[in-house]
């Protein structure tokens, strides 16, 4: 049943469950029309500054569980605590059919976060791909999400996967690579291993 269950879940299924879908809008679609080819394909600068302008959903609060949760983590890692700090990092998905999204269809962009340093006017991007395939290694995306479990079934395993791609998001804004020191076993009654950073 499992198996059967893993077969049934979809590249589409899990970029929605990641990032969700970006929703269209009939302003959106008019202006879609003028900027795309005979094939459907939008230069990719074009295509992102669309979505920006018709974005529905609120930018500084992604709707799902991952998609929020690693804006937050990399909101921390960047060391932005003010309100005003936080308006400067922002979280869109492109994620929907071809005709809807060239981003996502020609460019291979599930999804994107975007920094604006105080000292700078235009934001620094790091574009993001799910994927499902787990031999696929290489992407379009500067990011490649893989691997994320549902939280409600594996909370700890979804918890290290954010903190993953955090880290790389921050690092590639800019951020110091944050040093973590080197975990260590204690074997506990019943067989309980619990895992403790040194110094603690």
């Amino acid at each position: 049943m499992r198996e059967l269950r893993r077969e049934m879940y979809t590249g589409g299924m899990n970029e929605d469950d990641l990032f969700g879908k970006f929703r269209v809008s009939p302003e959106y679609k008019a202006e879609l029309a003028k900027i795309v080819d005979s094939e459907g394909h939008a230069h990719r600068e074009r295509a992102m500054d669309l979505i920006r302008k018709y974005y529905l959903d609120n930018p500084l609060s992604p709707k799902k569980p991952f998609s929020n949760e690693l804006r937050n983590r990399v909101a921390k890692l960047l060391g932005l605590e003010s309100p005003e700090d936080l308006k400067r990092l922002k979280f869109y998905t492109s994620v929907g059919k071809k005709e809807d999204s060239p981003l996502d269809f020609w460019h291979g962009i599930d999804s994107w976060i975007e920094y604006t340093p105080k000292d700078k006017k235009e934001p620094i991007v790091v574009t993001i791909d799910g994927t499902i395939r787990e031999k696929k290694d290489d992407a379009k995306a500067d990011l490649l999400v893989k691997d994320v479990p549902d939280k409600s079934i594996d909370a700890n395993k979804f918890a290290v996967m954010v903190d993953v791609f955090a880290q790389r998001a921050a690092e590639l804004f800019g951020a110091e690579k944050e040093e973590k020191p080197p975990t260590v076993k204690t074997l506990l009654s019943g067989g309980v291993v619990r895992r403790r950073r040194v110094g603690e």
